[in-house]
């Protein structure tokens, strides 16, 4: 099961496909997770643009333009609100070359129209979680490719993020030599260092029993658990 950024990805991508005015054009879906499928991925784009077979499939398509539906980003608008309340950011580009595109195997659709088709098929387009529409600030953008005429075509979505859950934050008491750490979290591990470094399970040592600290020492402490966000981090200066 794709992840939602993946999702959103392969539904824009089959949308545009099954839009009449992209008839014989190619619609690629940007996902490289390697070095092999980054060729693979650019070698379609090119191929699109010179009017060649498309590598993956063997199919032919008309020439000359190439939809990408590029990798989604994300931003946060409101970094206070739980959560986060993240607002991704999806890009469509419009690559034509305009020698092939307008010859006789060419799609004959010019990158501002096919970008302007982008933009008026996916604005207010709801895939099935969630809206996505215009971005308002710079939905049409040219971008600057040699040789090339190309487009970025940007959409927002609100997509909220589920909070996790996470351990309390530990408590360090300090009496006479000795540092004791509890964390309200039942069956929480504690984890301290005391040389300033950030405490986990890899890097700190599990709390036991009460510590006899070095004075002048930073003691530093985390408590993790399984299931849970592993909790802030408390600092005492011993």
């Amino acid at each position: 099961m794709p992840d939602a950024l993946q999702q959103l990805q392969l539904d824009i991508a089959a949308m545009l496909r099954a839009d009449e005015l992209f008839a014989g054009v190619q619609v690629i879906v940007s996902r490289p997770r390697d070095a092999e499928d980054a060729t693979l991925i650019q070698s379609n784009i090119d191929n699109a643009l010179a009017g060649l077979v498309q590598v993956e499939t063997g199919e032919t398509f008309k020439g000359g333009l190439a939809v990408i539906i590029m990798m989604s980003e994300g931003e946060v608008p409101a970094p206070n609100v739980p959560g986060p309340q993240l607002e991704l950011v999806q890009t469509v580009r419009v690559i034509e070359n305009p020698l092939v595109n307008m010859g006789d195997d060419g799609t004959q659709i010019t990158a501002e129209q096919g970008a302007l088709n982008v933009l008026s098929a996916l604005h207010h387009w709801n895939p099935g979680y969630g809206v996505l529409t215009a971005d308002s600030r710079n939905a049409l953008k040219e971008v600057n490719l040699e040789g090339r005429v190309a487009y970025d075509v940007r959409f927002r979505r609100d997509a909220g993020i589920t909070p996790r859950a996470f351990v309390q934050r530990p408590q360090i008491t300090i009496g006479g030599s000795d540092a004791t750490i509890t964390c309200g979290t039942s069956g929480a591990a504690i984890y301290w260092t005391e040389n300033g470094s950030t405490p986990s399970p890899a890097t700190g040592t599990l709390y036991t029993a009460p510590i006899e600290f070095i004075p002048g020492s930073t003691l530093r402490a985390a408590a993790f658990k399984t299931g849970l966000r592993g909790s802030d981090i408390s600092t005492k200066q011993l």
